[in-house]
Parts: C-alpha cells; sequence; structure tokens
C-alpha cells in the first residue's frame, strides 16, 4: 500500500543513523523484533478466543480465489465464525512465515534491514487487519460484512506493466504507387517532348 511506502522512508533513515557495528544495537534491534511478533501473535490468541467467545452462525457464501496453476473453485458457504477463524489462520500462518524467512536471513547473512523494518511494518499490517478491528478495536458497521474485500496490491502494477509491453497493432501497408511520367511542356508542333529518362530509354 501507498502508506506503508511513505512510512518506510522515515524508517530506513532512522536505521541508517544507527551505528550498527555497535553489538548492543543489534541486541536491542532483535529484541524489539522478538517483543513485537510475541505481541502479535498474543493478539492472534485473543481474537482466536473472541471468535470462539461469540459463535456467530450466521452462514455467508465465499468465493474461492485463483491459486497459482489451478482455477477458481466452487463458492462455499460457511458460517461467520468458520470464516474468522479461516481468515485467523491465514493471517497467523503469514506472520510466523514472515518470521521464519527475516531470522534466517538475518542469522544466515547479518543483514539488519529486514528485521528492523518488520518491527514497524508487522505491527502496522495488524492494526489494519480486519479481525483486529472488529474484536480488539470494537469496530462496528460495514466493516463486519463478510467475506472480507481482499486488497491485491500487485493487481495494478501487474495491470499497468501489461498495458505497457502491449505491443503496437501494425500499420496496414499500402501498395506502392507507381512514379508518374515526367513530360515537358507542349512544342509549337503539337507533340510532347519526353523528360530525359524517357528518352535514354528509348
Amino acid at each position: 500500500m501507498a502508506g506503508d511506502m511513505l512510512l518506510i522512508l522515515p524508517v530506513m533513515y532512522i536505521m541508517n543513523q544507527i551505528d550498527w557495528t555497535q553489538p548492543q544495537n543489534v541486541l536491542y534491534s532483535r529484541i524489539l523484533y522478538g517483543l513485537a511478533q510475541t505481541c502479535i501473535l498474543g493478539f492472534c490468541f485473543f481474537i482466536y478466543q473472541a471468535i470462539n467467545a461469540r459463535k456467530d452462525q450466521k452462514k455467508i457464501t465465499v468465493k474461492q480465489a485463483a491459486q497459482w496453476g489451478t482455477p477458481a473453485g466452487p463458492d462455499q458457504e460457511q458460517t461467520v465464525q468458520e470464516y474468522d477463524l479461516a481468515q485467523l489462520k491465514k493471517y497467523a500462518t503469514q506472520v510466523l512465515f514472515g518470521a521464519c524467512m527475516v531470522s534466517f536471513i538475518h542469522f544466515k547473512w547479518g543483514m539488519i534491514q529486514p528485521l528492523f523494518i518488520q518491527t514497524v511494518m508487522t505491527p502496522m499490517q495488524l492494526y489494519r487487519n480486519q479481525l483486529f478491528q472488529i474484536f480488539v478495536m470494537g469496530q462496528r458497521g460495514d466493516i463486519e460484512k463478510r467475506p472480507f474485500k481482499e486488497e491485491n496490491p500487485f493487481a495494478a502494477a501487474f495491470s499497468g506493466m501489461a498495458a505497457a509491453t502491449e505491443p503496437e497493432p501494425a500499420a496496414e501497408s499500402q501498395p506502392a504507387q507507381p512514379e508518374p511520367e515526367t513530360l515537358t511542356d507542349a512544342s509549337p508542333s503539337g507533340k510532347r517532348k519526353k523528360s530525359g529518362k524517357a528518352k535514354h530509354a528509348e
């Protein structure tokens, strides 16, 4: 999202002001990252309990999105409770996968940037999550409509790239027009004299 891109700029600026050659700064960054991920998983557990406590059995129809290499499946009927639990599981899986990837990159190659940036970005993503807004922030109204609208930040970029790389239609070829024979003005005898080219050809 555009807000994420604007947020990354000051985060990168702050990160570049820190002396990462000092071991204690690296240690503090690891601690903050671990606390951020622990808090996020703690909120996931809280939301899990809130979903089961509400036990919303209202039926909704969920459209199955197409996966990589497979077409979209048939629509499914679920209760709101089942849908919310599936969405929470999906989000928690993304958090755990991201934490594993960032940790691997950091300890394998010693890169601080992903660790520092994700310490800020993952809490922001949690705050925008619909389940967090409903069960933690207590939001009501349109945000409670299921199924949730899933945003795809790459769709616009891919469509723009496709439009930019689409070849222009080839222009229709026009048949070559024969050059008209060049004639001089009529002579006094009433006969026209041919141009030099025509005389040479004769």
